[in-house]
């Protein structure tokens, strides 16, 4: 470390984040609408396809082949997204959801009984697995290239703005929808009513798929955006050889390292350390006083055009060359202790997915048909439970960002509460005999798990080096992959006992998977 002598000035300009930050805003709320529309719990696929045939399994089936499709490509795209180009893998990405939403839209205006020897719905599987295939990728590439364009320790803001763009998105889904029915002659379930909405969806999802071409890899930052735990270790081995070359008289060195410090997009905190300016007396633990004299370091992160200064005047190098490998021996164990913790973080949120997808899988394909089948919702009443969701998904994350951002509430916390109030919505909808009560609880349910989310994310990428982030963001896919698959468990389940049964095996596995964020909430954020 460089301790200050006699004068020292710290100029600081606050990093803004990538362009990309805004592309992938704009990315995120198309696409959204798109899946709204088809997958949504109102009008979508799976009523689509249950009109075909009046078939739970079969609209298992469907979802759980786009599942498996889906899994095989989220375990390639991982590794494909870190190896190579970034930008051509946008540019193909683009190119492969053009042609699976256009095939999707020309099997949709198709009648059935035209197909001359095909059957329809197979090749709707068909299409819906390409398209799952495109979903991998997508959600991979936009991920890993938001999280490398918002500096670390600020995701908390973007990610739950991001989150909230995509339920606004959402929104519009069942605005759409209800105005669809209100001013159409029919408010039925029939194939010539679910049509042109499906191909609403189908058109917002190509046009997303367009989107996706407009980021640009070269435009993320650099170093600001690396993990916590691989930014300070870095910060600490650069402290620690600062200090040894001072030990030895290699001004010139001490002074490498403190510029290595400017150029590598370190935090201001993690320059300061380096410098002195966390020691309440400006001195080292031994009462020397060090300084390179005259050494200025110009910090210039990639792409942000601001700039960090640290100029140190007229000082004396005493030190002891033992204190170095202390601090050096020190760092390593710090280090050693940021990465287990991160390893922990990351593999909680992980296994939390898993648990709460597989069981969210059993009923979420299946809720349009439980609200219409069991209660004799119509089109338009669903159109409004859904548009009520969607409104509860934005009002919770607005307030729960706000709030970790304002008074800095551990995101871990704000999780595991949100989550048992999802649980006991859940057990609601599942054993409450009265339809206000059923609507009222899986509106809360929704805006509760909708809330978590973001601040998940922007934990978790707080945690993942920036060379893995690939890999952990196909990990989303991955979970996609699960949901869809249990789909196929749910249709079966849901066939033979029913769909409270179901909602009940469901409320179970959100308990267990919400005790995982129980050390998320009390250590790690």
């Amino acid at each position: 470390m460089l301790c200050v002598g006699n004068s020292l000035l710290l100029k600081t300009t606050q990093t803004p984040h990538s362009p990309n930050v805004l592309r992938v805003y704009a990315q995120t709320g198309v696409s959204a609408l798109g899946k709204a529309i088809l997958h949504g719990q109102a009008v979508g696929l799976s009523q689509f396809l249950y009109a075909l045939r009046p078939d739970v399994r079969i609209v298992g089936i469907i979802s759980g082949a786009q599942g498996v499709v889906r899994l095989l490509a989220a375990i390639a795209v991982g590794p494909l997204v870190d190896r190579f180009s970034r930008n051509t893998l946008l540019c193909g990405c683009s190119l492969l959801g053009i042609c699976t939403h256009t095939l999707l839209a020309f099997l949709i205006t198709w009648p059935e009984d035209e197909l001359v020897g095909v059957k329809l719905i197979p090749l709707l599987g068909a299409s819906v697995a390409l398209i799952g295939v495109y979903d991998a990728l997508q959600q991979t590439l936009s991920d890993v290239i938001f999280a490398d364009s918002v500096p670390t320790g600020r995701r908390c803001g973007p990610y739950s703005n991001r989150q909230i763009v995509c339920q606004a998105s959402m929104l519009a889904s069942p605005l759409l929808q209800l105005g669809c029915f209100t001013f159409s002659t029919s408010n039925d379930w029939a194939l010539a009513s679910l049509r042109p909405m499906m191909l609403v969806g189908v058109g917002f999802g190509g046009f997303g798929a367009l989107l996706i071409a407009s980021l640009d890899h070269d435009k993320t930052l650099t170093s600001q955006s690396e993990a916590v735990h691989v930014a300070s270790a870095d910060s600490r081995k650069i402290a620690a050889t600062c200090t040894t070359c001072t030990a030895m008289g290699d001004s010139a060195k001490a002074t490498e390292g403190a510029a290595a410090v400017g150029m590598g997009g370190l935090s201001p905190r993690a320059v300061g350390n380096c410098v002195g300016l966390d020691h309440a007396v400006g001195s080292c633990a031994t009462g020397s006083s060090c300084a390179a004299a005259g050494v200025t370091v110009e910090r210039m992160p990639a792409h942000t055009g601001s700039a960090e200064y640290v100029e140190v005047s007229s000082g004396t190098m005493v030190t002891m060359e033992a204190e170095g490998a202390a601090l050096r021996g020190a760092a390593n164990v710090e280090a050693d202790t940021a990465e287990r913790t991160a390893w922990r973080v990351r593999w909680l949120i992980f296994w939390y997915d898993i648990l709460r997808v597989c069981s969210g899988g059993l009923v979420v394909k299946f809720i349009s048909l439980f609200f219409s089948n069991v209660w004799n919702l119509s089109p338009r009443l669903m159109a409004v439970v859904v548009l009520c969701c969607f409104l509860s998904q934005i009002t919770f994350t607005s307030c729960v960002g706000k709030l970790c951002a304002a008074y800095g509430l551990r995101r871990g916390a704000v999780c595991l509460s949100l989550l048992l109030l999802c649980d006991m919505a859940n057990f609601l909808v599942a054993l409450v005999p009265s339809l206000p009560v059923v609507v009222v609880a899986w509106v809360v349910r929704e805006g509760s798990l909708g809330a978590v989310f973001g601040l998940k994310k922007s934990l978790m990428m707080d945690h993942t080096p920036k060379n893995c982030r690939g890999r952990w963001n196909a990990v989303d896919s991955l979970q996609s992959s699960f949901w869809s698959g249990t789909a196929v468990l749910g249709g079966f389940v849901v066939h033979i006992v029913g769909y409270s049964v179901d909602l009940i095996i469901m409320s179970l596995g959100f308990v267990v998977a919400t005790a995982l964020f129980v050390p998320l909430a009390t250590k790690a954020d």
